[in-house]
């Protein structure tokens, strides 16, 4: 069978025109395939990242320790003017400060009586709750169920217990025959910075002998 030319053009422009059409459908659907899993890769990277820093993780362990990172409002690692309306400096060499809005704060059932903070460098670097003489037995437990099993009992004769977060330190000192039962929250980077610090101005005072 014989074809005009004219009729030859016609046939290879409608294939050109099919090819390119279907290209371009091709193309559109790996672009679509191509953003769908750009997006799908997006949330999986940001629900990983809120597992990782925005849920909370369960009490009972040092990682809540780390997580709460202080008492009520009071955060290790802050500014202390960030609560500066609620602190009073009683010693400003060693930046000691009474926490003045303690009324009503509980831990459990025991009362707090007082609660001392202490800074370097403005910021929070420990905070020392002192509370009611017979509610010992009944923190120790709660301080237990929030951040599971002490990490340390340094000695057998006392009731001194540890709690060593990567962030956070936590030490419960129970009721002595004259002293109150204390919670102490230490911030482990201000603490090393602290202590160097310390190390820093007595070598230097030995050496200026």
């Amino acid at each position: 069978m014989l074809y005009k030319a004219e009729n030859f053009k016609e046939y290879s422009y409608d294939r050109t025109s099919n090819l390119e059409k279907n290209n371009s459908i091709i193309m559109k659907k790996q672009l679509l395939a191509l953003f769908t899993l750009t997006i799908l890769l997006s949330s999986t990277i940001v629900a990983f990242g809120q597992n990782e820093t925005g849920t909370a993780p369960a009490a009972g362990s040092l990682k809540y320790l780390d997580y709460k990172n202080g008492f009520k409002e009071i955060r290790l690692g802050a500014d202390i003017s960030t609560i500066s309306t609620k602190v009073k400096l009683v010693d400003k060499e060693n930046q000691y400060y009474d926490y003045m809005d303690n009324s009503g704060l509980k831990i459990g059932s025991a009362n707090v009586k007082s609660i001392t903070l202490i800074a370097f460098n403005g910021k929070i670097k420990d905070i020392f709750i002192f509370l009611e003489k017979e509610t010992g037995t009944a923190v120790n437990r709660i301080l237990r169920e929030a951040y599971g099993m002490y990490s340390e009992k340094p000695n057998r004769f006392m009731d001194k217990y540890y709690w060593k977060g990567s962030k956070v330190r936590l030490i419960y000192n129970f009721a002595s025959e004259h002293k109150e039962p204390t919670v102490w929250f230490a911030d482990v980077e201000l603490s090393d910075k602290h202590e160097k610090a310390i190390k820093e101005t007595e070598k230097k005072a030995i050496n200026d002998l």
